[in-house]
């Protein structure tokens, strides 16, 4: 597969080559360190746990491998019968149920399950493809992928226990959408960056339509269905010492988190990502989560279904 970032706003797939077209000299990715789209595998089959840890370069240290247990990965042709797309990933949420429909950790090599080797950044670009289907029923919150570092637990607090503190071996930043009886002034499907950085957690970075720096409700972006977009995050890791207690004179406050859809900017903030400059970011959480939230909605009353395709992971951007 090759794959070119653009430099204008006109681009087109075909057969297995992206390839994007501008009033300047197209340019290939620059520094792709991890490439998925799924032609490696069968149309319209089961995608089983083993393919999953091959492609993924997942593994049982980092947390439980997910999806693939309960039958909710399969490898499918383009929901939107675009034939030069070709296999994407589907997801399955299964009726009647909130909850992780799939969730793992992907780690940029396949060496690197001890935070050992090469493949550790403080600055880093991941993009990927997501559908979701034109029947989708809003959930209260639905997480999705995103960049993080430490196990899924570290980065995760999961069942309220705080085994590491953020800043020295964990940060997180997934990608969410809420349904509008969470947020009284979000529209239903408003998407943000949450995250748990150095200074906080469970925080939310708002896209803004109008000024990527902003976080203004009336231009949230609003999750599309029945539309296949691209969602690109940065995350730049701040400066920091060596030392894993904070020093404001030394961890500075000049991290950053970015989000591109489909080549715009939509977010730009400044974070405080750590405390200690050994904490770099090595992976990204595969998560596909509907939050219980029975007094907004209940859960759907039929299976519900998202598809992704090509994930990239660059030290360089991807679509922009």
């Amino acid at each position: 597969t090759l794959l070119f970032r653009h430099t204008g706003t006109v681009g087109f797939i075909v057969d297995k080559v992206e390839v994007s077209f501008s009033s300047s000299a197209t340019e290939p990715v620059d520094n792709l360190i991890f490439n998925v789209n799924f032609e490696n595998r069968v149309a319209n089959s089961t995608y089983t746990e083993t393919q999953l840890m091959e492609d993924f370069n997942a593994n049982h240290k980092d947390g439980r491998v997910h999806g693939p247990d309960y039958g909710n990965t399969r490898i499918v042709r383009d929901p939107a019968g675009n034939t030069g797309r070709g296999n994407v990933l589907r997801i399955r949420h299964p009726a009647g149920q909130f909850g992780a429909a799939a969730s793992f950790k992907a780690r940029f090599a396949p060496d690197n399950q001890n935070k050992s080797g090469s493949a550790r950044f403080d600055d880093v670009y991941f993009a990927y493809d997501i559908y979701l289907s034109p029947g989708t029923k809003r959930m209260p919150f639905h997480k999705m992928p995103g960049l993080i570092t430490g196990t899924i637990l570290e980065a995760s607090h999961l069942a309220n226990v705080y085994p590491e503190p953020e800043g020295v071996k964990a940060f997180t930043a997934l990608m969410q959408t809420y349904a509008s009886g969470v947020w009284g002034d979000r529209p239903d499907g408003a998407l943000s960056l949450y995250y748990y950085d150095a200074r906080q957690t469970q925080r939310d970075d708002w896209m803004d339509t109008a000024d990527p720096t902003q976080e203004d409700p009336n231009n949230s972006y609003i999750m599309p269905l029945g539309e296949w977009i691209t969602i690109e995050q940065r995350v730049k890791l701040n400066t920091a010492d060596a030392d894993d207690s904070y020093n404001s004179a030394r961890d500075k406050d000049d991290g950053l988190a970015e989000v591109w859809i489909n080549g715009t900017k939509m977010s730009s903030q400044t974070h405080l990502w750590r405390h200690t400059n050994t904490m770099k970011a090595d992976g990204f959480w595969f998560y596909s989560y509907y939050n219980n939230r029975p007094d907004i909605t209940a859960p759907p009353s039929s299976d519900q279904y998202e598809y992704y395709d090509n994930f990239r992971v660059s030290t360089s951007p991807i679509t922009h």
